[in-house]
């Protein structure tokens, strides 16, 4: 017999600071339709340095030019699937002065390998070893080791180091439970962990980058016997949830910044 769980509760208040070693899981990977706005990062960055627990990363006074859309995609969606059927996430960079190009993955429940980058650009790269991206599960001050290489260049070997977390401040947005993974090869990354796991500062070839989440979503399908409303949404008072077919373990709310604002049990 289905069973119909009804669940009231009230948003009271949001602490904004102080808050848990966010850990990278790979259930919170599922970025596959989080579209972006791209921007390049101007004036002193020099607060992106700071490595610790519970940083604040305040760029509100930076200036953020935007050059582009920075999209995960479906693989089957790109023109490039047929020579990458393994690939299970794809991104999309559509830079406004050069064009489109992609990215692509294996994200595996142990870790996501980037096996090419650029492909349809002008400086395509494919790995004969693919680059290590990020291993599941990823804690504070954990490191893992790996050697990439391309096609047509030597082996690379490279650490990377979750070294921070805690807040980004920018371009009029504020992202909590920010992870800072630091590679040996220069690169250094900015992942919001939830409601998706996804990159939004990036250090790369001596530039910082801007990715600015305008659509969420990569959460599960419910199964097809089941049956989930939420209403009202959107709301910043009472909120009614009911499911039928299935029970509620937890629950967590996030607002349009992909910030965790409300958990608990059930």
């Amino acid at each position: 017999m289905k069973k119909m769980i009804t669940i009231i509760f009230c948003i009271v208040g949001l602490i904004t600071s102080g808050f848990t070693q966010p850990v990278l899981n790979y259930s919170s990977t599922h970025s596959i339709g989080t579209r972006c706005n791209w921007y390049n990062i101007g004036g002193t960055t020099t607060t992106l340095a700071q490595t610790g627990a519970n940083v604040t990363w305040n760029l509100s006074s930076n200036t953020c030019t935007l050059i582009g859309t920075f999209n995960a995609v479906a693989p089957s969606t790109t023109p490039y699937a047929s020579s990458y059927p393994t690939a299970n996430l794809a991104y999309e960079l559509n830079v406004t002065s050069t064009g489109i190009s992609y990215d692509y993955f294996i994200d595996s429940p142990t870790e996501q390998n980037k096996i090419a980058g650029g492909i349809g650009g002008t400086s395509p790269v494919i790995y004969t070893n693919y680059a290590k991206s990020v291993v599941y599960p990823f804690n504070y001050l954990d490191t893992f080791s790996d050697t990439s290489q391309t096609t047509t260049g030597s082996p690379i070997p490279s650490t990377t180091t979750y070294d921070a977390y805690g807040t980004i401040i920018i371009n009029g947005k504020t992202y909590n439970s920010v992870i800072r993974a630091s590679y040996t090869t220069g690169k250094v990354a900015w992942f919001i962990t939830a409601p998706v796991f996804f990159p939004i500062v990036i250090l790369t070839g001596g530039y910082y980058v801007y990715q600015e989440p305008a659509t969420y979503t990569g959460i599960d399908d419910l199964k097809t016997n089941t049956q989930i409303n939420i209403f009202p949404n959107p709301a910043n008072g009472i909120i009614q949830i009911q499911a039928l077919g299935f029970s509620i373990q937890s629950f967590e709310i996030y607002n349009v910044l992909g910030e965790k604002i409300y958990s608990e049990p059930v």
